[in-house]
């Protein structure tokens, strides 16, 4: 499938005591390598968004022959990587997800690309209606110009341009969990606490 898979990995993680996320480690694998490592059985590109040259060196061993893009809007949050993936990548879709979300599923992938496709945006919806924002795809030259705006205007969460688009498909989570039964694809690791429940650790 060609589509760009874009891993944001530039956070500081502070409820996590400042772990640097991309280094935990489910079953004694960096869950940068695991991310990737799967994603590559999909996608034609990977990107990964960092903070800066420093974790760049860090994470060098790791990023393979991956694109490294760094933030040109600091201080902005995710939304500041995104918009750098989005410039950078070859392909109209993009598959956005987070270095802290390590149960990668391909054929819940599979499924959000081929919604994707012909629309702007393919989010999958909760229960409560809300969108989830990381683990959606993205038609990147519809959303570069709204991000650019929107963090102009000072809005900096992830969901402010999507709510300006004008095609988005909301895929219901019900048909998610038929894939996905536990819902597993959309854990992140944000806490000490998530560790203990996803069996990942700390590295040494």
């Amino acid at each position: 499938m060609y589509f760009t898979s874009l891993i944001l990995a530039g956070g500081k993680a502070e409820r996590l005591d400042n772990h640097e996320k991309a280094l935990l480690l489910l079953d004694s694998t960096p869950l940068l390598k695991v991310i990737m490592d799967s994603l590559k059985t999909v996608s034609s590109e990977i990107i990964v968004s960092l903070r800066d040259e420093s974790q760049r060196d860090l994470l060098f061993p790791l990023l393979q022959d991956s694109t490294v893009v760094f933030d040109s809007f600091k201080g902005k949050g995710p939304l500041a990587g995104i918009i750098e993936g989005f410039k950078a990548s070859s392909h109209e879709y993009v598959f956005v997800t987070a270095c802290d979300m390590p149960f990668v599923n391909v054929k819940v992938i599979d499924y959000l690309f081929n919604a994707a496709q012909g629309h702007d945006a393919a989010l999958i919806r909760n229960s409560d209606g809300r969108f989830q924002s990381i683990y959606a795809f993205y038609r990147a030259k519809a959303m570069i110009p709204l991000i650019e705006k929107c963090l102009d205007e000072g809005k900096n969460f992830i969901l402010a341009p999507v709510f300006e688009l004008n095609d988005v498909v909301a895929v219901d989570i019900s048909k998610i969990r038929k894939i996905d039964p536990k819902l597993k694809c959309l854990v992140n690791i944000n806490t000490l606490q998530d560790l203990k429940k996803t069996g990942i650790s700390i590295a040494d």
